[in-house]
């Protein structure tokens, strides 16, 4: 341990090491990762969409998709995973361990046990998880809540996993989804109420948010994401391409 000093010492992580950030050049659809995007919007305006436009624009190791129709094709041209429910803390953990995250039997996993270590922070490959149009509340609920708050609150940072929600109610993504995203991406909703409540995760008034969208979202897909990624040089754009300012009153 070093001496005590009279300021905040940097102190790393060895779980960390891995995150990126913005460069010159880098593609406005590049985020840097481990993100969290929360994509809300009514039904076919483009959320899925616009996730399959986010993968195509990076890396990803693997991505993986939770929904409602386990045996849909809707990421089939992204090579994903689809998820029967929301695995358990150790899947994470073995892919962060170089491990793939397959289960293994009791009898292998003892042979394994002792040489079994986890990467270092900057070897560690990016994964996604996309949450796709699930019904929250039912989903997530008891040892399923816990589990999403576990990859939300410490697989996404520690371990290199991106996680994009998709929702078509802001209100039901649960409370740690909604507080821990850093990209918000909204089509416009059809009541005020629904648009104050947005406004406030993103530091807008709904009557602010209500003016973004009137004077620059016309068609149904047009969508506007608030990006809140350190050091980001596009904060508010439409459709992900077209930079925007907010008007000073």
């Amino acid at each position: 341990m070093v001496r005590k000093r009279n300021k905040i010492i940097p102190f790393t992580s060895s779980d960390k090491g891995f995150e990126e950030g913005w460069t010159k050049g880098r593609n406005m659809m590049f985020f840097p990762r481990p993100f969290r995007a929360l994509f809300c919007g009514k039904n076919s305006v483009g959320k899925s969409r616009l996730a399959k436009n986010m993968i195509a624009n990076s890396n990803f190791e693997k991505v993986f998709v939770l929904s409602e129709d386990p045996e849909g094709r809707e990421y089939e041209c992204c090579g994903a995973e689809m998820l029967q429910s929301l695995p358990e803390g150790d899947f994470w953990r073995r892919l962060a361990s170089g491990k793939g995250g397959e289960e293994e039997d009791e009898e292998e996993e003892e042979e394994e046990e002792d040489e079994e270590e986890e990467l270092e922070g900057k070897d560690k490959k990016p994964y996604l998880v996309i949450i796709d149009d699930v019904n929250f509340s039912k989903r997530f609920s008891g040892k399923n809540l816990d589990r999403i708050n576990r990859l939300t609150g410490h697989y996404s940072s520690h371990h290199n996993i991106s996680i994009i929600y998709c929702s078509q109610n802001f209100s039901e993504v649960p409370i740690i989804c909604r507080r821990t995203s850093n990209i918000y991406n909204f089509w416009k909703p059809d009541d005020l109420d629904h648009l104050r409540l947005m406004g406030r995760r993103v530091g807008l008034t709904g009557n602010a948010m209500k003016d973004l969208f009137d004077n620059h979202c016309v068609d149904t897909h047009d969508s506007i994401c608030f990006d809140k990624t350190s050091n980001t040089p596009f904060p508010i754009r439409k459709n992900m391409f077209q930079p925007l300012k907010l008007k000073k009153k």
